[in-house]
């Protein structure tokens, strides 16, 4: 669970008020178009280096692509039990904001994948994503056995027309203001849906058979964090639903912690890494 030292340690400032805060930046223009606020890009990091990253398309038609991160412990031994690991990472934004090339997601991936280690494989966003596409991927028949074998969800993106505690008591909070948090879910969702659409409140909106033969989910987030109970209450309906979840929802720290202070990564990665290898699963 979460480092229970941290409890005593002075609190984590935010990068940012919510004066300064990206999300509060996005404009949706009349027309219909959004501008947003301009953030670093970091190319693919050569060979040669700790990480080196690679920019793979997906299809080009739409411009979309993933980036690879291969640490340079990747062993290319065809033995099955020398082979690393993949983590496909869906990074956070909102289903707005960044790419796999942002300065922050991009260092990110490179440490966890150092540090795991693992392979990664950066796409478009977030951990509600990364949950969806499991949907899909267990619902699915599969002639090929397992390819997905775990979830990672981290600081999964969930909403909902009643507010949580924790998203009540947001307004002015520097990382993901409830005001910034309810634009992004606007912008987000299929015209005409609210907040219980399943996208935002799959508790509410999917049926109970939804997560049948879903794979074991590591689900993580922040005391600090406005999703925090949303987040816990997805912990408890999976668990009610039969679904094997490795609940590490007691980090401290604000939304998205991790990506700032090298320390809560590095807690972060611990628990990828206790989870990725536990029993010599593969995740």
């Amino acid at each position: 669970m979460g480092d229970s030292s941290s409890m005593d340690a002075a609190p984590l400032v935010p990068p940012s008020t919510k004066a300064t805060n990206l999300f509060m930046n996005t404009v949706v223009n009349p027309d219909g178009t959004v501008t947003r606020p301009e953030v670093p890009l970091l190319p693919p990091s050569p060979a040669g280096t700790k990480v080196a990253s690679r920019d793979v398309p997906l299809d080009a038609a739409l411009g979309t692509y993933l980036r690879l991160f291969l640490p340079a412990t990747t062993n290319n031994s065809d033995d099955e039990s020398s082979k690393l690991p993949m983590i496909l990472y869906f990074h956070g934004g909102g289903f707005v904001l960044f790419s796999p090339a942002t300065v922050f997601y991009h260092g990110f991936c490179e440490s966890m994948a150092a540090s795991v280690p693992c392979i990664v494989a950066s796409l478009d966003s977030g951990g509600n994503m990364a949950f969806f596409a499991g949907l899909r991927t267990s619902s699915s028949n599969n002639d090929d056995g397992d390819v997905l074998r775990g979830l990672l969800l981290h600081q999964p993106y969930l909403g909902g027309e009643a507010r949580t505690a924790s998203e009540a008591a947001s307004a002015d909070d520097a990382m993901l203001p409830l005001e910034a948090s309810d634009k992004l879910w606007r912008l987000a969702l299929p015209p005409g849906a609210d907040r219980d659409h399943p996208f935002c409140n799959p508790a509410k909106s999917l049926p109970h058979d939804a997560v049948a033969g879903m794979p074991r989910c590591l689900v993580t987030g922040n005391a600090e964090d406005p999703l925090i109970d949303r987040q816990r209450e997805f912990v408890a309906w999976l668990r009610d639903r039969g679904v094997h979840v490795v609940d590490k929802t007691d980090f401290t720290g604000y939304h998205a912690v991790e990506l700032f202070v090298p320390e809560k990564a590095q807690e972060l990665f611990d628990a990828v890494r206790e989870f990725v290898f536990a029993d010599d699963h593969r995740a």
